[in-house]
């Protein structure tokens, strides 16, 4: 999900080793007070992505397809270090084992610190290995319209990579 000027765009998408696309979303959003044909939902997908290691993304374009038959291509590249939401308590919970959405107080915070410097061994604040097929992280990530570079817009980045 990215930020521009003037709209929020959102993908999602899964592609198979095949080609196929088995799942996609993606959505063009405007404000309740801009423009409404920003507002709707794209009807396809297309990418060309630099991995680094076979795992993690470094940049590429994802061209999506509007309604009208239009493609809007966005140039995408990372700008922060990978995370791991394992330790915010995002999947299953923190690490107290009591579950995501369990109230903690209002300051609460583990710290816990994951080492995700490998795409697929994941290292735990205990230091077991928590071996992923994937390279599943999540960082902070910069789109530019190619064809309209004043719309640049940063946000989640997220690309997994099955090995």
């Amino acid at each position: 999900m990215f930020r521009f000027p003037k709209r929020v765009v959102f993908w999602q998408f899964h592609r198979g080793r095949d080609g196929s696309l088995p799942m996609f979303e993606s959505h063009s959003l405007a404000p309740y007070d801009a423009d409404p044909s920003l507002d709707f939902a794209y009807t396809g997908v297309a990418e060309q992505l630099n991995i680094e290691e076979g795992h993690r993304l470094v940049d590429g374009v994802i061209a999506l397809t509007k309604p009208d038959g239009g493609v809007d291509r966005f140039r995408i590249e990372r700008l922060s270090y990978p995370i791991y939401m394992q330790g915010g308590g995002y999947w299953n919970g923190f690490d107290d084992g009591l579950g995501r959405g369990v109230y903690r107080g209002d300051a609460h915070g583990e710290g816990e610190v994951w080492d995700v410097s490998h795409p697929t061994r994941i290292i735990d604040p205990k230091g077991v290995l928590r071996p992923r097929p994937d390279a599943y992280a999540e960082l902070w990530g910069r789109a530019t319209n190619l064809d309209d570079p004043t719309e640049t817009g940063d946000g989640h980045l997220e690309c997994v990579v099955a090995a």
